[in-house]
């Protein structure tokens, strides 16, 4: 506590600010804890009923499980299409290889022509 004496007048004003606010947000934040009771808010008791209506939740589990199927589905679908053009493009690129060396091959033969 002697230290704090010792600190400049700022720094002094600084801590007591920053206090004051720790302790204002407290208050703040108990005094809205108070004021949300499912009593004052209407739209929470609603929230609360949905959560505990076991046909709800229920239902948006299966609306998950089929949505997670489906999404599986997809992927599979796309990594085989992704696979299929992957084999595709091994082959227009084989193909190329091939051009470019038939070509290379006409070039020399023409050039031993001449």
């Amino acid at each position: 506590m002697e230290k704090l004496f010792e600190l400049p007048p700022l720094a002094i004003i600084a801590l007591g600010v920053t206090l004051g606010i720790m302790w204002g947000a407290r208050q703040f934040g108990l005094t809205a804890g108070a004021n949300s009771s499912p009593q004052k808010s209407a739209a929470s008791a609603e929230v609360a009923a949905v959560i505990v209506d076991p046909t709800a939740l229920n239902n948006a589990t299966a609306a998950v499980k089929d949505l997670t199927s489906e999404l599986k589905a997809e992927r599979e679908q796309q990594d085989n299409h992704v696979h299929m053009l992957c084999r595709r493009l091994e082959s227009v690129a084989e193909e190329m290889e091939n051009l470019t060396r038939n070509i290379g091959a006409l070039v020399i033969e023409m050039a031993r022509k001449r």
